[in-house]
């Protein structure tokens, strides 16, 4: 009896002992499972107070989370995000390497390790791990964007160009993919180009978006589309942003000219010389513009200070002196002339008006030998030929 008591108690000894195992492990899963929870949640705050830029506060609850679920990759990726914001990379890489470990297929860990090493300056590293960001998530417009930079920083532009062009015509192309390949294509010296990206990003903008505008305005200008970019200047030179701009009023100013329309030009560079009256191609802009729309005495008075600013400047100077002579005032616009003359004496348009204004006055032999130095520095030129031909007859 005793030995079938005792085969019993260790029957229940073992019973025992086997069944309080999985209930002991049931117990830690829980506890962790608990414990991954409460992780994801002070995660998530950090997220929230990263966003808001409190770097110290959204870092400690990283930290408490990872006390809880030291291998939960979140975690470890916020912890590494603030410390990239801090300028600590090797501190973010070593996190980021032990993310990637345990989520090897996440391309936002790749990106983050890209953006590290970038910083650091190793940028052909930084270049493989955007290219398999890119691999991993589908070609993320902030990863093509972000490999386009740092093809730009190699040297690579136009391969960053074409990277992103050839992107936007296979996935959802945002304002900023756009907005880079205008830049990168204006970077290039292709302003038509620039032009029609820039466009497109216009269409996707906001209606508000100056700075799309402002790309455009430049794009158009350089393009030859005068008439589109003194629309969009005339807008911007509206704005509080930019009415204080002189950059705004010489392009408007200068794509009204071009455009032909010299009344609207004047007014433009009419307001650019009051806001910058220092500046002599101010000056200079506005006699052009005055002269154009017949308004010599307007010119006369721009080209005069354009000169007080910057004495014998030959474009000021050939202003000054066809001014003067539609005026009937010859004299005047031979010293002028000859002042300016002398400084620059491979001037041909400048040689060439001081031949006119010495034909004014009547000293033929002055004038033939203005237009044979007319020729020399510039043989082709035609105005030269028929005034000498004029004057010998």
């Amino acid at each position: 009896m005793k030995h079938i008591r005792g085969l019993v108690l260790v029957a229940i000894v073992i019973v025992g002992l086997t069944g309080c195992t999985p209930h002991k492990q049931a117990k830690v899963e829980a506890y962790q499972r608990w414990h991954d929870t409460r992780a994801k949640m002070l995660v998530s705050v950090g997220e929230e107070q990263f966003r808001s830029g409190e770097l110290k506060a959204a870092s400690e609850s990283a930290g408490e989370a990872l006390s809880l679920s030291p291998k939960m990759a979140l975690a470890l990726v916020l912890t590494a995000r603030v410390a990239i914001e801090q300028g600590k990379y090797l501190q973010a890489e070593r996190y980021l390497k032990t993310a990637a470990e345990l989520n090897p297929k996440s391309g936002k860990i790749v990106y983050l390790m890209a953006v590290v090493a970038e910083r650091r300056g190793r940028l052909a590293d930084a270049l493989r791990l955007y290219e398999k960001a890119r691999a991993l998530e589908g070609d993320n417009p902030a990863y093509v964007l972000a490999s386009a930079e740092v093809m730009v920083a190699m040297g690579q532009g136009e391969h960053a160009l074409a990277l992103i062009e050839g992107k936007l015509t296979c996935m959802e192309a945002s304002v900023g993919m756009y907005m880079a390949a205008g830049e990168l294509a204006a970077l290039a010296g292709n302003s038509a180009r620039a032009w029609e990206h820039y466009s497109q990003a216009q269409l996707l903008a906001p209606e508000d978006d100056l700075q799309v505008l402002e790309c455009m305005a430049k794009a158009g200008f350089f393009a030859g589309r005068y008439d589109d970019a003194a629309g969009i200047l005339e807008r911007l030179s509206g704005e509080k942003a930019y009415d204080q701009q002189p950059w705004v009023l010489a392009m408007l100013g200068e794509s009204q000219l071009a455009a032909g329309r010299p009344k609207q030009a004047k007014a433009s560079f009419f307001r650019l010389t009051e806001l910058a009256p220092a500046e002599p191609r101010n000056w200079v802009n506005l006699a052009k513009a005055a002269l154009l729309c017949g308004d010599l005495p307007r010119a006369i008075l721009s080209a005069e200070e354009a000169l007080r600013l910057e004495p014998e400047a030959p474009e000021a100077s050939i202003l000054l002196g066809y001014a003067l002579l539609g005026q009937g005032m010859p004299g005047p616009a031979n010293a002028v002339l000859a002042r300016s003359a002398q400084a620059h004496k491979d001037h041909a348009m400048l040689q060439c008006l001081l031949g006119r204004s010495y034909g004014a006055l009547g000293k033929t032999a002055e004038a033939n030998r203005c237009y044979r130095m007319t020729l020399e520095i510039e043989p082709g030129n035609l105005v030269a030929k028929q005034l000498l031909a004029s004057v010998a007859e």
